[in-house]
């Protein structure tokens, strides 16, 4: 069994974007650091396996620290997972904390993002995915909440324009029929 404190080669830091993501890797034993960038895809993914695969860099002996961007984490995060890789996601307010660089490019924060994993990879919180069944629910608990929201902001434009001198039927009759729908 792996001592993960103790057996980590490598430690790769993820800075993601809508479109790319930068990857920091850290390699312990030669002290070296080195960033790479990717799409933000399937195919950026399949291309980050390859280079792992070429530089012999072994789920098994790496921790990967990902800034938490919400929805455009969650292909690299369940990519990493299926791979076999033990992944951190930090919040964006703590890794900036801890930043030891004033320069802002993606690739700098990735490996900004690898050493902070070395730092403090006794503290990281490791990711597993959720339940489906939890995820299809909060999916459909925010898409009630913008509906319920959406309503009220309708309500309160039909309100608005029902009180103005010159009013225009299709407007009200619009919002009355997305009020009801």
């Amino acid at each position: 069994m792996i001592d993960v404190m103790n057996d980590i080669k490598f430690y790769i830091g993820a800075d993601i974007g809508s479109e790319a993501f930068s990857i920091g890797v850290y390699e312990k034993k030669r002290d070296h650091l080195k960033a790479y960038s990717f799409s933000n895809d399937s195919k950026g993914f399949e291309k980050l396996s390859t280079l792992f695969k070429k530089r012999s860099i072994d789920s098994e002996l790496s921790v990967v620290c990902i800034e938490n961007t919400g929805v455009y984490t969650e292909g690299l995060l369940y990519h990493l997972h299926q791979e076999g890789f033990k992944v951190a996601l930090e919040s964006p307010l703590r890794l900036k904390k801890s930043f030891r660089l004033s320069q802002k490019t993606d690739e700098t924060d990735a490996l900004q993002i690898a050493d902070y994993a070395s730092r403090y990879l006794d503290k990281l919180v490791f990711w597993q995915p959720p339940k489906e069944l939890l995820e299809i629910i909060r999916s459909l608990l925010s898409l009630r909440e913008q509906y319920v929201e959406q309503r009220t902001a309708n309500k309160n434009l039909k309100t608005s324009f029902s009180r103005k001198r010159v009013q225009s039927s299709f407007s009200l009759d619009s919002l009355e029929q997305s009020i009801q729908d």
